[in-house]
């Protein structure tokens, strides 16, 4: 890994802040839910949010009714982006800059949320081995990983390259990159990407994440496993099979139980 090279995660988060409004804090609601053990009463628990870009999860968490909820990022611009979102949506939630690699935080949590964030820190074993220690016993971890593909050497080569690079040639390959998407897409017709419906996002913005994010790694779901550790249980995953990742790749999803 090259620690000086790194996407700008909290511009993009920023730059898409601007789109949130009550239809996508909606969505992100059902795409969290879709998450959560059915047997878990938010209103008597914590949450715990690590690497929380633009701060709409976290809104979606304390709008489900979780007790206390707290987020954290890397990037001070998506830490004072999330504040800005949190008072525009009038939610209190405790927001504040933390590196998971060295973290600060020593309290423990009900339910700690990582969504595709460990896989750019540099160190994706390290951050997975720190953030098991902030949940408590019987909590739950969920954390979103790109899945393994025969394309992610490729892909992080492209990645480190644009991050890299001036602003005229981030530019050509964001146009270039959205526009290859969009026609694969009307190709196959699959006319629903245009609204996102998942987690309230913007396929442009989601695009542009994709193509700088830099630290970049992926795994497979037992490589997952075994990051973990034998203290937790996996109770759910989604979407894990590996693929070819000619296109780039999505997240695995993993519920994991502390036992």
């Amino acid at each position: 890994m090259y620690p000086n090279v790194r996407f700008k995660f909290g511009k993009n988060w920023n730059n898409y802040s601007s789109k949130i409004d009550q239809s996508k804090l909606h969505k992100a609601i059902i795409s969290l839910k879709k998450l959560l053990p059915s047997e878990i009463d938010f209103t008597k628990k914590s949450f715990l949010d690590i690497g929380c870009g633009s701060g709409i999860h976290a809104i979606s968490a304390k709008k489900l009714g979780f007790k206390t909820v707290c987020c954290t990022d890397y990037d001070i611009e998506s830490v004072n982006t999330s504040k800005n979102n949190a008072k525009k949506f009038e939610y209190e939630i405790n927001v504040f800059q933390d590196d998971i690699l060295n973290s600060n935080i020593n309290d423990k949590f009900d339910l700690v949320y990582s969504w595709g964030v460990l896989h750019h820190t540099g160190n994706m074993k390290k951050a997975i081995t720190n953030i098991k220690k902030f949940v408590m016993p019987k909590g739950h971890l969920i954390i979103a990983i790109y899945r393994k593909t025969y394309f992610c050497p490729f892909w992080k080569k492209i990645k480190f390259f644009y991050c890299r690079t001036n602003n005229i040639n981030k530019f050509i390959l964001e146009k270039l990159f959205y526009s290859i998407l969009i026609i694969r897409h009307v190709v196959t017709l699959n006319f629903s990407i245009f609204v996102k419906v998942e987690r309230g996002m913007n396929l442009f913005y989601d695009s542009v994440d994709w193509l700088g994010g830099y630290p970049y790694e992926s795994a497979t779901k037992k490589e997952i496993i075994d990051m973990v550790g034998t203290e937790f249980s996996l109770i759910n995953s989604y979407n894990s099979k590996s693929g070819y990742g000619f296109f780039g790749t999505g997240c695995a999803e993993y519920i994991f139980r502390k036992k």
